[in-house]
């Protein structure tokens, strides 16, 4: 009589111990995760200390050889645990954090060569974590080749894991630009230059790499291209900490980040919110190299301080620009900001500095405006462009009747002859004007706003 009850007790301890055992696994499947993290910061931290602290026991080649050992050996444990622990996990994870010390390991050999190579002798005192030599050209030149040859295989082998298809162009342009780093100059324009077209040469790399192979799209693939831009990171790191970076290496440093953030946010197809979050993002580094392009332009060509807005608000509106043409979901905002920043740009400085060069400015970039705002349907960014345009006519005809005499017979019979002609126009061609303007406003209605 109770075998039913019995059969419902059963069942009852062996769901509770099912989810007991679950309990359990989740907690397991936890730990490696942990321990994962773990190693990774301690690994980057033991890198981190080396750079910036270093031992005290033996010289520089002594230390350096320690530390491309390290580099090494991450690699080869990753390889290895790959093959016979059978979890690709923890193995990928040492293999990027392999690739990701290379860097460091081609800024310190940066260090030998221009400790016998100097190309532009700069006096400058290095603190203790960034002084790096050798004792005569051929130790140095030895080192070089040395460690090339060492790391060029992990380099191939680490892109491999990541980057099958992709693995011979991502270690060539890897290696070119760590490369970039025995360069034996300082000069802060240079090496933006330089950071400028191999940012140029890695975003071309990419883009092909990613329409050869598809599986470039995944989070591994992510990481292969964007390890691609971390030796870019540590020459302007190296530039702006050790020699003083100017505007031109700071604005190379905020496109930089803005490149890294755009590409980011293409490759995040269908995550709305951290595309969202990264568009946004992107306008802070779009800010800072809109200020420094302004005071570059203004330098170079000896511009006046009334150019400042101007050049500063078409080059915030062309970024701008840029992610509403990519963006998946804030496009019409984006629209928005970009005219409002041009049209608030331009009227600001008519406000400040006037002139009839700013006032034609204003009425150029204001038609510019007002045919895209005709051309997007946004009767917004159309009504913008309109008070633009119309700002900078009215500041041109008040300049007209400042610097002409309306009493004079010229101004008189211009304004006249307009007169005439606009009269003849609406009277041969009232009623057609008239449908137009009826047929256009019920068009600019239908617009977005």
């Amino acid at each position: 009589m109770n075998t039913g009850n019995q059969t419902i007790e059963v069942n009852h301890v062996d769901d509770s111990m099912m989810r007991e055992q679950d309990e359990i696994k989740n907690r397991f499947a936890i730990l490696p995760k942990i321990l994962r993290a773990l190693g990774a910061v301690t690994l980057l931290g033991s890198v981190s200390l080396f750079m910036f602290q270093g031992w005290e026991s033996g010289n520089d080649i002594y230390r350096y050889l320690l530390l491309l050992a390290h580099t090494v050996a991450l690699a080869v444990i990753g390889i290895m645990s790959g093959r016979y622990i059978k979890e690709s996990k923890g193995a990928r994870l040492l293999v990027a954090l392999a690739l990701a010390s290379i860097p460091a390991v081609f800024a310190i050999m940066g260090g030998f060569v221009y400790s016998q190579f100097s190309m532009d002798n700069l006096n400058i005192l290095y603190p203790g974590y960034a002084h790096w030599q050798v004792d005569s050209p051929l130790v140095a030149l030895i080192t070089i080749a040395g460690s090339i040859a060492v790391l060029l295989p992990v380099i191939w082998l680490g892109f491999m894991v990541f980057s099958r298809k992709a693995a011979g162009r991502f270690t060539f342009v890897f290696l070119l630009t760590n490369a970039a780093m025995l360069i034996p100059l300082r000069d802060t324009s240079i090496i933006g230059w330089l950071v400028l077209a191999l940012v140029a040469l890695v975003m071309t790399s990419n883009g092909w790499a990613k329409r050869d192979d598809s599986s470039l799209k995944t989070k591994e693939g992510l990481l292969a291209r964007g390890l691609q831009f971390l030796p870019l990171a540590v020459i302007l790191g190296r530039g702006m900490s050790l020699y003083a970076g100017d505007m031109f290496l700071i604005t190379v440093l905020y496109t930089l980040i803005y490149v890294v953030l755009r590409q980011m946010e293409k490759i995040f197809t269908g995550e709305k919110k951290i595309q969202v979050w990264l568009e946004r993002a992107a306008l802070l580094p779009a800010y800072g190299m809109s200020v420094g392009v302004t005071g570059i332009v203004l330098k170079t060509f000896s511009l006046p301080a009334a150019f400042a807005i101007p050049v500063f608000a078409i080059m915030l509106a062309a970024l701008v620009m840029e992610i509403a043409l990519y963006s998946e979901h804030s496009t019409v905002t984006y629209r928005r900001l970009a005219a409002a920043t041009v049209t608030l740009g331009m009227l600001a400085n008519l406000i400040l500095f006037g002139g009839v060069v700013m006032a034609a400015v204003c009425l150029i970039l204001g038609l510019a405006v007002l045919v895209y705002g005709y051309m997007i349907e946004s009767r917004l960014v159309f009504l913008l462009g309109v008070i633009t345009l119309l700002t900078g006519i009215g500041y041109q005809v008040s300049y007209a009747v400042q610097l002409f005499d309306l009493g004079s017979w010229a101004s008189l019979a211009l304004i006249g002859v307009t007169a005439i002609l606009a009269g003849s126009v609406i009277e041969r061609h009232g009623d057609r004007i008239k449908t137009s303007v009826k047929n256009w406003g019920r068009q600019f209605q239908s617009w977005d706003y």
